[in-house]
């Protein structure tokens, strides 16, 4: 299941001649790509791909199969788009004519998957087939929360940042050959961050849309959902260190995350355009994964 990005709002329920204009406009290929095809919360694509370049640098294996089971968790992560389309329309959300489109799309995306994942069992990747258990139950509560219309709340992409997570593991599985208890130390690390960001972009988004410049001490009110998801991945971090369940520097890669979210809050983007606020994260979630897969070398 993949979460549904901050950074997007959801579409609202169409007239019927909005509905018959959008049918129009699926007719060009470019438009059923962009409506039935990809997914539109742009910044989801890094709570997938961060996850898996860390899997992937951590282990520093990288060979054939590491690429194929990119293609296929790209393709997974597309086909969330179709299905969801597919859901609303046969429970009312969407025009029925969007059923025919958003099933193609999805026979498409499914069918290639399917061969994706066939080739990598074929390989003997077989474990892989257990992190398809967690995805698969998530993504039918996923799908139930959008028949119901409330589909877009924190926790539930809290959640589906953990699924998503499942991408670190995978990586490092493939990459090694073999199932080994890393994996699992690495998904908890994605998840962590996954989830401090995904607040931390939700804080944000509530800044840019202040009229005026709030007081220091309004800013950290507003901030202490985020320090405390950071500060507790910190600490929890820490404690791993010690242990020597994790490399020594992780709870230094996450206080810099922190840095950075401690610095989002005392200078509020009141006034800022959303997509500065998705490449700004987005920057600071590739050096986060960079550093982290590079602490598993040392």
């Amino acid at each position: 299941m993949q979460p549904v990005s901050p950074l997007t709002k959801p579409r609202a329920p169409t007239s019927e001649t909005a509905k018959a204009t959008n049918k129009k406009r699926a007719q060009t290929p470019g438009k059923f790509f962009k409506i039935y095809v990809l997914p539109p919360e742009h910044g989801g694509w890094f709570l997938l791909l961060g996850p898996f370049l860390l899997g992937a640098l951590a282990a520093a294996q990288p060979h054939a199969a590491l690429f194929v089971l990119l293609l296929f968790s790209l393709i997974t992560y597309i086909a969330r788009q179709p299905l969801t389309l597919l859901v609303k329309a046969l429970s009312g959300r969407r025009a029925k004519s969007d059923v025919r489109p958003a099933l193609l799309a999805l026979i498409g995306a499914g069918a290639l998957a399917a061969l994706l994942l066939g080739i990598l069992l074929w390989r003997g990747y077989t474990f892989l087939l257990w992190l398809g258990i967690p995805a698969a139950l998530v993504m039918a509560w996923q799908l139930w929360l959008v028949v119901q219309r409330e589909e877009r709340q924190l926790g539930i992409e809290l959640v589906g940042a953990g699924m998503l997570a499942l991408a670190a593991p995978a990586a490092y599985w493939v990459s090694v050959d073999a199932m080994t208890p890393t994996g699992w130390w690495l998904w908890l690390l994605a998840w962590l961050y996954a989830a401090s960001a995904i607040v931390y972009v939700y804080l944000r988004l509530k800044q840019r849309r202040l009229k005026e410049m709030p007081s220091r001490a309004e800013q950290w009110r507003d901030g202490r959902r985020t320090l405390l998801y950071i500060g507790t991945a910190i600490l929890f971090t820490a404690a791993l260190a010690f242990g020597q369940w994790v490399p020594a520097l992780t709870p230094f890669i996450f206080a810099l995350a922190g840095a950075h979210f401690v610095y989002g809050i005392t200078h509020p983007c009141v006034g800022v355009k959303p997509v500065r606020i998705g490449l700004e994260q987005s920057f600071a979630a590739l050096l986060f994964y960079i550093l982290l897969g590079a602490a598993f070398l040392i």
